[in-house]
This record gives structure tokens, C-alpha cells and sequence, in this order.
């Protein structure tokens, strides 16, 4: 088996160790060590056969066990442990969590690098990356970082390079340390160990064969390469083996929100004003002509949260002539949730209290949710989660919704001692964290559990504040909604904000290049991380400068465009259409494309080279903020397509071509290859 670049898969072998190997390369890891009914238990491989293929046996005590299930893809394994036993419990001894998951060696003096995916930047309204070299001098002995990826590059030989790579699929905002790496200098090699932080279970957690403890997934991967190598084969890993295939399709979107908003802040009116059959009929056909693949509803659909029902007073046919018209058209329909709240009449909510949210003894209420009912916010932690995927799958069925806006989950919050996060022997501090902790794998699992049984459907996270879920978990199951109107005003420190711009927060949400500025921060993770793995929003509006700026933005990933399509002309449609068709034409090639960025988000220029180099096809995206005259060469390209949008161009040797162009101030253009 091997992958596009022709590299084998990570190879396994189950001995007197665990252990992966490549090429003339090999590693083992460390078996699980773990704390249960108040002793420290290193596992033990069983090298009987197991009767499923896929999941190894670790023996821990008379009383339990821990099943190891691995997967194995082109360079790369997952692997997560199941605790079974009876009468057993996760236990902290000395206060803290103790589990080491696993465990590895690497030559000293390895080059360690941390790469961090869930900073949030408030003035950004952006969570964004970043890549730390941790060198030996600031170890002092011995070092501990969160991640969720540890790079780790040696030389072999001389000549050659190799990158090992371990990384955990968990997230939350940064600080929110559950797990961690530590490494030591021990007998001429660092020992690195991959262990849990704070908060991922509470003392005296019961575990047995029915209801097992599940880990987070880990993973592992290996190069015959640096660093850079590595981020390619990763970024390849993330978009073809890692996660559900529908989520990785680079579809164009189209969120009804932005008119909802316009509504309320500049025109007198409700924001649920529109929300009715017939402007949405309207929106779809006006969405069909620019090339929309999948029509989002926002919120307001529904009676209220919890039941989830279609608002008969708004939409007095169940949505029947909407979905028909999509259907027609061959697009989508995407509904609005939040998935934690339901409204205080809803039947979930009055029939099962035990599952709403508390906090210091109280029920959470979360208040009128978009000018529908108050509602309580509800725990995932507890059975609610089952609940919920139960009532998704239905909504999905009845009415062919195939992708899943989730918004405003907040991952804090939630103290109750009756919920599957402690209980009354455990403190209100510790309840909350392992809350925290297992809100994001509820999420993931609920995601999985929509996409395994409607084939083709879309979960995507809001991830457009603080206090979210991000990290590589989620992305196994969606995608992320990573920008919607951007900063608010309150995030630069403006005297009384709150009060002074009550009527609307938010600052970039006017046509024009500074909206797109903030957009176009997803764009930092795509070296790792495919970019249309976040989904961002974009103005169709004129004037047309503006909308050409937003239109290169939306066309390096992000994919989404933002309501209000009844304020366009039928020549905006029909700029908008040209370079979506065009795009669509590349979308794929874009999607495979490693990134090659010159100059930084608003610079003059700022370049963006998304050209896959083995079929030619792909795009250059020009930014500027100033008037400039720009010579741009792609990098070597297998074969040279057609080229449009170019003022002039020319191949050069070696497979290269050459650009030229001249970009007027606050300019944004389009170069199509292919």
C-alpha cells in the first residue's frame, strides 16, 4: 500500500513489543502505565491472538486490561487504548492524573520541535498555530510541552534526515494542558513519553468490559526527510486517510446569517425577519447561479432548541418545496444548531433535568437564543450526547440536512457531581476540568456517529471565539467554522465598547480588504492543515475591487460565502459566477496543493502559489495594499496548462512560468492554471 508520493506505510509488528518500522528504520513504544485502586500498573503485552483484527491486548492486573486498537495508513498509525476489567478503578494517589499513555526513543540530540494549533488571538478573532524549536540549551535536564504535535529530526548519516512524529487528537483553548509530552536525557538517548495532564479523569473513575475507558487517539509517523517533509506528508495524511472523506471535499457554502445580521443592525428589523419559504426560495436560486454546492439556513429554522421541530409559522410546508428546490439543483441543505442548548419547554429539557448544564449548584440558562425561547445550556457529558445523535440522525433523514452548523459550544462551565464527570466524592474544580476534557471527545464521537449513518453529511465546529474545541480531534469526524464577522470591537481594549457599539460588536464586517485581512488567518495553517478544513465566510458585495478581493481569499480555501445575496445586481451574480466556475475547475488541485506564500496577510504584495505540481492545475492569488508592479515564477511544474488572469506570462526553463502583473491600490487577483 502507498501513498500518492509513493511512500509505504508504517509498518507493524506485535512481539515481546509494540513496535513500527519503515524502510531500514524501526521503533518501539512503551505499553500503557496507569494508576488503578491505588497502585501504578506497567501493562504487559498478551501475545495471544486477539479475535479482532486491528486491537492488541495489554495485561494489567488480575482485574483489568487495556486493548490497544491501531490503524495503519501510508507513513502514519493511529492507536487508542480501551481499559476493561472489573471491579477496577482510575485512581490519583497523590492528587494528580496519572497515565502514561506510551513512550519512545530517539537519538540524543534530535531536533525537537513543538507545534501548537490552538493559540487564540483575540484581535484576530483567530485561533492560529504555531511552531516552537525547542533546542537542548532551555531543557535544563529535562522538558514538558503540551503540543498536540511533537516533531523530533535526526541525521542518520550524513546526508540524510529523518522526522518522527507523535501527536494526540484532543484540543481545547491553549493552557487547557490534558495532555502532554515529556523528555529526558537518559544513557544517550531522549526518552520522550506522551502522558496525561490535568483533568482527564477524576479519582476513582470505574471502568469494566461494558462501559471501558477510551484515551484520545494518538499518533505516529515517520520520514526519510526534515522537517519539511514531514508538514507535506502530514498535511497529506490530514486530507486523505485522517478523517471523513465528505468534510475534505472542497464544496462552496453559503450561510444565510449575514442578511440576519444586516437586518438587526442597519434596517430596523428582527434578525428572523426573512427567515420564511419564500425568501429562502429566492436565496437558493440566486445561490445556484453563482455555483453554490451546499445552502445553510442559520438560525432561527426551528420552534425552539431541544425539540429541534421546523417552525410551521415560518416554513408552513416542513421545509418540503426548499429541499425540493436544492434537490433540483443538486445542492446541500445545511441547518443551524447548538447542540448544548434546548429551550425550557422543550421535551428533552423538562423530561430529563439531570442532563442540563450546572454550575455552583444551578441550572445553566443560556437566555433567548436568537429571538426563539430560553434555553438551558445541556452537558454532552452525560447521556444527553446519545440523545442528541439520535435526534441529529432524524432531522438528517426526514429532511436531507447533510451538513451541521454547530455553534457556540462552550467548553466550559459545567460543575453538576451527577453527570459522567465525578460525582459527589470528587470537588466542584475537578468535575469542571474532566468536564472540559471529555466535552470535546463527546463531540467528536457525536460527529462520527452523524457521518457514519448519513453517508455524505458535514459537522462543522464553530471555532470563532475563545473557549472552544480545537485541536486534531474533531477533524478525524468535521471541519471547523473558523471565522464568521470577525473581531469585536470590546477585543482592542476601546473604552465602554459594550455599551458605545451595543447595537452591533463586531469591526471587520464591511466590504473591503481589512475583513478579508482577518479571514485570510486560516490560511496559517495550511502548511499542516488543508485550509478548507476551515471553513471562513466571505462578502459577495460590491464595489467590485472589493468583491474581487474577497473572491481570491475565498478561492485559497475557505470556501464559504456570507449571506445577502438579494442585495446584489445581476452583473455582480455573474462576476461572482465567472470566478467561482473558474475556481471549481481547480478546487481539487487547489485542495492538493503544499502552499508557497510570499510576503505576510497585507502586504504589498502578498502571494499566494496553490498550484498542484503534478498536474499543473491550481491557482496564484495577488494581494496589495499599495499600487505595485509584480514579477512572480511559480515553482517547477510537471506540465503547463492553459493560464488566465494573468496581465502577462511566459514558461520559463526548468517548468517554471512567469507572471507578471500590475495591481492597483487595495488590489486583489486571480491567476488560473488549468
Amino acid at each position: 500500500m502507498k501513498n500518492l508520493n509513493g511512500k509505504a506505510v508504517l509498518h507493524f509488528t506485535w512481539a515481546e513489543k509494540a513496535e513500527f518500522s519503515k524502510g531500514g528504520f524501526s521503533f518501539a513504544i512503551a505499553p500503557p502505565c496507569v494508576e488503578i485502586n491505588g497502585v501504578l500498573l506497567n501493562a504487559r503485552p498478551d501475545l495471544r491472538q486477539t479475535e479482532e483484527a486491528g486491537l492488541y491486548r495489554y495485561i494489567l492486573s488480575e482485574k483489568a486490561e487495556a486493548l490497544m486498537e491501531m490503524r495503519s495508513y501510508p507513513g502514519f498509525a493511529r492507536l487508542r487504548y480501551l481499559l476493561k476489567g472489573e471491579g477496577a478503578e482510575l485512581t490519583k494517589s497523590k492528587g494528580k492524573d496519572n497515565f502514561s499513555y506510551t513512550g519512545f526513543e530517539i537519538p540524543e540530540h534530535s531536533k525537537i520541535t513543538e507545534l501548537q494549533i490552538n493559540q487564540y488571538a483575540a484581535t484576530r478573532h483567530a485561533y492560529l498555530p504555531q511552531i516552537l524549536e525547542r533546542p537542548e540549551a532551555e531543557w535544563l535536564g529535562e522538558l514538558s510541552f503540551s503540543g498536540p504535535i511533537l516533531l523530533a529530526e535526526w541525521v542518520p548519516e550524513p546526508g540524510k534526515k529523518h522526522t518522527l512524529l507523535c501527536a494526540y487528537e484532543h484540543g481545547g483553548e491553549y493552557t487547557d494542558d490534558f495532555l502532554k509530552f515529556n523528555l529526558r536525557r537518559r544513557d544517550g538517548v531522549f526518552n520522550v513519553s506522551l502522558e496525561c495532564g490535568d483533568g482527564t479523569y477524576c479519582n476513582k473513575t470505574c471502568f469494566s468490559d461494558k462501559k471501558p475507558y477510551v484515551t484520545p487517539w494518538f499518533q505516529i509517523g515517520f520520514c526519510e526527510g526534515g522537517r519539511e517533509d514531514m508538514l507535506r506528508a502530514y498535511r497529506n495524511f490530514m486530507l486523505h486517510d485522517m478523517g471523513e472523506l465528505s468534510s475534505r471535499t472542497p464544496y462552496i457554502f453559503y450561510n444565510t446569517w449575514n442578511n440576519q445580521e444586516r437586518n438587526r443592525a442597519f434596517r430596523g428589523r428582527r434578525y428572523l425577519q426573512d427567515m420564511n419559504t419564500e425568501r429562502m426560495l429566492k436565496e437558493i436560486d440566486l445561490a445556484h447561479r453563482i455555483g453554490i454546492d451546499v445552502f445553510v439556513i442559520d438560525t432561527g429554522w426551528y420552534k425552539n432548541t431541544g425539540d429541534w421541530d421546523v417552525d410551521l409559522d415560518r416554513f408552513p410546508d416542513d421545509l418540503g418545496e426548499i429541499r425540493r428546490r436544492l434537490e433540483a439543483y443538486g445542492m446541500k441543505l445545511g441547518l443551524w444548531f447548538n447542540p448544548s442548548a434546548a429551550a425550557l419547554s422543550s421535551k428533552i429539557s423538562r423530561e430529563h433535568p439531570e442532563y442540563r448544564k450546572q454550575f455552583e449548584g444551578k441550572d445553566v440558562n443560556i437566555g433567548p437564543v436568537w429571538e426563539t425561547e430560553e434555553s438551558y445550556s445541556m452537558c454532552l457529558v452525560t447521556d444527553y450526547a446519545d440523545w442528541l445523535i439520535e435526534k441529529l440522525v432524524g432531522i438528517g433523514e426526514r429532511y436531507g440536512v447533510r451538513y451541521f452548523k454547530w455553534d457556540a459550544v462552550d467548553m466550559r462551565g459545567c460543575t453538576s457531581p451527577h453527570h459522567n464527570h465525578g460525582g459527589e466524592g470528587t470537588g466542584a474544580e475537578e468535575r469542571e476540568k474532566n468536564f472540559r476534557f471529555q466535552c470535546g471527545l463527546s463531540l467528536t464521537r457525536i460527529a462520527s456517529e452523524l457521518s457514519r449513518r448519513l453517508p455524505g453529511a458535514i459537522v462543522d465546529l464553530d471555532v470563532t471565539e475563545g473557549r472552544r474545541y480545537v485541536g486534531l480531534g474533531f477533524l478525524a469526524a468535521g471541519k471547523f467554522f473558523h471565522m464568521n464577522n470577525g473581531p469585536y470591537y470590546h477585543d482592542f481594549d476601546i473604552p465602554n465598547a459594550r455599551d458605545t457599539y451595543r447595537e452591533n460588536w463586531n469591526v471587520f464586517f464591511y466590504p473591503g480588504p481589512a475583513r478579508n485581512h482577518v479571514c485570510r488567518q486560516s490560511l496559517a495553517y495550511d502548511a499542516l492543515i488543508p485550509s478548507l478544513l476551515f471553513l471562513t465566510h466571505f462578502l459577495p458585495d460590491g464595489p467590485s475591487w472589493a468583491r474581487q478581493n474577497a473572491l481570491a481569499s475565498l478561492c485559497l480555501g475557505g470556501n464559504g460565502i456570507w449571506g445577502d445575496l438579494h442585495s446584489l445586481s445581476d452583473a455582480d451574480i455573474e462576476e461572482i459566477s465567472f470566478c467561482i466556475n473558474s475556481y471549481k475547475r481547480v478546487a481539487r488541485d487547489v485542495t492538493e496543493a503544499y502552499p508557497v506564500v510570499s510576503g505576510f496577510i497585507g502586504a504589498s504584495p502578498e502571494i499566494h502559489e496553490k498550484i498542484n505540481p503534478e498536474t499543473g492545475m491550481g491557482l496564484v492569488a495577488f494581494f496589495t495594499r499599495e499600487p505595485a508592479d509584480v514579477v512572480y515564477c511559480t515553482q517547477a511544474l510537471d506540465t503547463i496548462p492553459s493560464v488566465s488572469g494573468a496581465d502577462e506570462w511566459e514558461k520559463l526553463e526548468g517548468g517554471r512560468v512567469k507572471i507578471c502583473m500590475k495591481l492597483k491600490q487595495n488590489d486583489a487577483r486571480l491567476v488560473f492554471f488549468g
